[in-house]
């Protein structure tokens, strides 16, 4: 999981490198507004300096807890 947090002024431009990235890459993950959620590891680190490139950026291993996949 990525957390960022992007300055206003910064996001616009963020928002675009995060999409080319995705058509890039060819992969769909899950995203909210700060956070997001993939489960390859290798392309979580890919994401967080892409954030990172842009404002603030934490990244996490979770765990589901409710057993659905």
């Amino acid at each position: 999981m990525v957390e960022y947090d992007i300055p206003v002024e910064r996001r616009f431009a963020f928002y675009k490198a995060l999409s080319r990235f995705k058509e890039k890459e060819r992969r769909f993950f899950t995203s909210t507004q700060s956070v997001i959620i993939i489960d390859d590891k290798e392309l979580a680190w890919k994401i967080y300096h892409l954030a990172k490139r842009y404002g603030k950026t934490n990244i996490w291993v979770a765990t589901k807890l409710n057993g659905e996949e």
